[in-house]
């Protein structure tokens, strides 16, 4: 990716700091479902082109949230095309690979123990025959989910929480509301609490990883490229070994 979004960290009010991370964090997952629910309007399509769409204008609503943030704000601006560095290519790579590799053996042990986990709303196409909904969904996590949760959860609420609170704080504190904007896709899966709750908890440690990069490189395009490709890897793998 060739457009990196550094975040300034400038001196700002602490109330304001808080207020508006609330704000945003609150706002961006209602904003993404109404206009999701603009879906509605839509002359009658086919079934993959409605989950293309609910997705992006689930996405529209994130985005619309967080840049009308950074705009009122006066921030806007932070947000510039930079050349990415050697090293950050490498950290990002090198992340994916081990969330991807976590991400087998955790599913492949977890089967072998017959411990039940909650999948996505997104693969419940999948699962009712039209697997190749999973490649579509590979695409839109690097062009659409990846890049608006990251702009909303990183950009704005995390970069926000860096004037009231420590960055290792800031990462766990914006975790939170990531995680919890998951809740009704997982419910939509699965209503077993258990299984809920173990994938809310892996929901929770990704969200630690995308928040550690922005941390660590003032970056919106780490964490993004990491939270895309390794959910692009992951919808692939479910797709070759026939989910």
């Amino acid at each position: 990716m060739g457009v990196r979004g550094r975040v300034s960290v400038r001196p700002r009010i602490a109330s304001s700091g808080v207020f508006g991370a609330v704000t945003v964090a609150v706002a961006g997952p209602v904003a993404g479902l109404g206009f999701s629910r603009l879906i509605g309007h839509l002359p009658p399509v086919g079934p993959l082109s409605r989950l293309a769409a609910a997705v992006v204008l689930y996405g529209a609503g994130l985005a619309a949230v967080g840049v009308g943030y950074l705009a009122l704000t006066g921030r806007l601006g932070d947000l510039r095309p930079v050349r990415p560095d050697a090293e950050e290519v490498r950290l990002v790579a090198a992340v994916i690979a081990v969330l991807v590799l976590a991400w087998v053996v955790a599913v492949v042990g977890l089967a072998v123990l017959g411990v039940p986990f909650a999948g996505n709303a997104l693969t419940a196409q999948a699962d009712g025959g039209f697997r190749i909904s999973l490649v579509l969904l590979a695409g839109l996590s690097l062009v659409v989910i990846a890049p608006t949760e990251e702009l909303l959860y990183r950009g704005v609420v995390q970069a926000s929480l860096y004037d009231v609170t420590s960055r290792r704080r800031a990462v766990v504190a914006a975790s939170v509301p990531f995680a919890l904007a998951h809740v009704p896709t997982l419910y939509a899966d699965t209503s077993e609490p258990s299984a809920v709750g173990l994938s809310l908890i892996a929901v929770f440690g990704l969200s630690l990883v995308f928040g550690w990069l922005h941390a660590r490189t003032d970056d919106i395009v780490a964490p993004t490229a990491v939270h895309g490709g390794y959910n692009c890897l992951v919808f692939c793998l479910l797709y070759l070994v026939g989910v």
